[in-house]
């Protein structure tokens, strides 16, 4: 008993020390981060204009950050995909600005925000992570804000605003002031110096119309708001899915059914089995149209049946520590006190249920392996031999489950009564891993993402499990305690493919790959010789110039563009040349000279990089000297 209030008194002081050290600490300030979006689905004439720059073709895939236009032409239009997962297709000649798009890792705040100029927008928003959270679509006369939905907006010659809401729910304010709300169905119009007219029922040619533009768009959606992550643990066989879909769509997971409400709401429990579960959640609107998204969850079965009033924490488990003794007398103890408690007596579990158990004196001959002081000794399948004995390193000991074998030996365990409490696994879960930045065939200058010279530096955010430990391509990665994590790592830019892994407490590991997009037609190595290295400045000898260019990779390139230029002496033509298979020439032909000179020839490739060689130039004729 004196020992178990001991521990509670300890327990109490570090309590209030870990209170007195979050009093104590600075606060720090949530900052966000730009996130990027990119262009898909291209079709027709498409351009971007990044910043300030000119417009140029859009390509697919190409990032766009704050500040980025893009425009579609006549018969063009593509799709914007944002990394938190909205999308937004560009209808025929329709102008958008993307003015804000940033994750605050700390808080889960999510804000994006597009400037559209012209033309005609079907978007399609996920669920807003929380109240601060917020999409917007912004026109001359109005601005939409999204709350999870598929929606439309169109200007009508820049004096009027059409908004349409196919799915969901969203805001829509006038800028001279005035505010409505549209749900499924519904529409309404912004005119220029009046509030928002008030909503009316899509048409059926408006629904129709919709549906034909929207595309892809158009089909069902499906997020899921509870549980957050895939991969959590969880210490309760009962877990409740809820999410948006379309309203009134059947919901479908682990043989549990709902049928979302009005505003493509749900609720659903379904009951989980010991260990991990793969869930399938499946929404079919009133189309039929199916959508199908998968979940990971852990149960973890804790001691069934404790009576104690004192509940064990991670990484501890509940022992008694002697069945005859009076009054308290079962306790909670660390994993790693598991096998001296093992030898001195008394069991894991409730006193009442080893009181009876053999399992309280397991014979030596029964534990016929010898596990080493940071392992326990565990039967992984009870009733069987001692071939099924194994030693578990004691930091896997953190998970029960009412399936399996025990702690200790199999003879042991058999004839316990004790067995549904004592069972024991290893914790085979790996850890959870999701990257938000930077994303799959990134380029520098696209999202957190900058390189100078032949250094990338990228930021790395996402999430993980607080206890894992993060690499990226070896680096290691501070990881909050929230599990949020955002660092900038530097690497070589020659680096095509990075790996970051998540390693948790008990040796776990979850790997993830990010391939970097490399062009291999841009320099990054120019070398310029020059044949022969001297000639005579008589307006006639010439030299040939040759450029060899490697990309980062250190491959031949083809197709880089070199321009040339020589300090002094004469000229070259052509001034600018194409690499083809890594090498490209010209020719240096020499001006009239009477004097020894040198010529720096310079080739600068489009990417910056340059390099230089001298050539010689001798005297045709000497110098006139005049004698006075």
């Amino acid at each position: 008993m004196n020992r178990l209030k001991n521990n509670r008194m300890l327990l109490t002081v570090l309590g209030i020390c870990v209170m007195l050290a979050i009093i104590s600490a600075p606060c720090i300030a949530a900052s966000s981060i730009p996130v990027q979006a990119t262009i898909s689905n291209i079709t027709g004439t498409v351009e971007v204009q990044k910043g300030k720059a000119d417009w140029s073709q859009a390509k697919e895939g190409i990032a766009l950050s704050p500040g980025d236009s893009v425009r579609t032409k006549e018969k063009a239009s593509c799709i914007i995909k944002w990394s938190q997962g909205n999308l937004v297709k560009l209808q025929p000649l329709t102008t958008i600005k993307i003015d804000k798009n940033e994750f605050t890792p700390t808080t889960g705040v999510e804000k994006s925000s597009i400037d559209m100029k012209s033309g005609a927008v079907h978007v399609k928003a996920k669920r807003v992570s929380s109240a601060q959270s917020n999409f917007e679509i912004k026109t001359p006369t109005a601005i939409a804000g999204v709350r999870g939905t598929i929606f439309s907006v169109e200007i009508i010659e820049a004096k009027s605003t059409v908004v349409k809401c196919q799915q969901g729910k969203l805001n829509v304010k006038s800028l001279s002031g005035g505010e409505v709300t549209l749900t499924s169905g519904q529409m309404t119009t912004v005119i220029s110096g009046s509030p928002p007219e008030q909503p009316k029922q899509m048409s059926v040619e408006d629904s129709s119309g919709f549906s034909a533009a929207a595309g892809s768009l158009s089909e069902p959606m499906l997020e899921i708001t509870k549980p957050l992550g895939s991969g959590d643990k969880v210490s309760t066989p009962n877990l409740t899915i809820e999410g948006i879909t379309s309203p009134g769509s059947l919901v479908e997971a682990y043989g549990a059914t709902a049928m979302s409400n009005a505003q493509g709401l749900f609720s659903l429990n379904v009951n989980l089995q010991p260990g991990k579960n793969q869930i399938a959640i499946t929404a079919t609107d009133t189309s039929s149209k199916t959508v199908q998204k998968s979940i990971e969850v852990h149960y973890q079965h804790g001691n069934q049946g404790k009576e104690s009033s004192d509940s064990c924490s991670e990484g501890q488990v509940l022992v008694c520590i002697d069945p005859e003794a009076e009054g308290e007398k079962e306790l909670c103890i660390a994993n790693a006190a598991v096998p001296a408690r093992i030898k001195q007596g008394g069991c894991i579990g409730l006193c009442s249920d080893c009181a009876t158990s053999d399992n309280a004196t397991a014979e030596e001959d029964n534990q016929r392996i010898t596990c080493t002081s940071e392992q326990v000794l565990i039967c992984s399948k009870s009733g069987t031999t001692a071939q099924q004995e194994s030693c578990l390193p004691i930091a896997a000991v953190a998970a029960y489950s009412d399936v399996g074998g025990c702690i200790g030996a199999c003879g042991a365990c058999v004839a316990s009564s004790n067995e549904n409490s004592n069972i024991v696994f290893a914790d085979t879960l790996a850890p959870r891993l999701e990257i938000f930045e930077p994303s799959s065939n990134f380029e520098p200058g696209s999202g957190t993402c900058t390189q100078n010279g032949f250094i990338i530096q990228c930021g790395f955010m996402g999430f993980a499990d607080p206890d894992a430990i993060i690499t990226v391509s070896g680096q290691k990665i501070t990881v909050n305690p929230d599990g949020s994590f955002n660092q900038m790592i530097e690497f070589s830019a020659s680096l095509a493919t990075i790996t970051i892994v998540a390693t948790n407490s008990t040796g776990n590991s979850t790997v993830k790959q990010i391939l970097r997009t490399i062009d291999e037609t841009k320099a990054a190595y120019l070398i310029v010789t020059v044949n022969p290295a001297s000639i005579v400045a008589d307006n006639e000898s010439t030299a040939t110039v040759t450029v060899t260019g490697t990309n980062i990779l250190g491959k031949p390139v083809t197709g880089a563009v070199v321009s040339l230029s020589a300090s002094t002496g004469g000229a070259l033509s052509p001034s600018t040349i194409t690499l083809n298979n890594g090498t490209g020439s010209t020719i240096f032909r020499a001006g009239a000279g009477s004097i020894l000179n040198t010529v720096t020839i310079t080739a600068t490739a489009s990417t910056g990089v340059s390099a230089s060689a001298v050539l010689t130039l001798t005297p045709d004729y000497p110098p006139d000297i005049t004698m006075h």
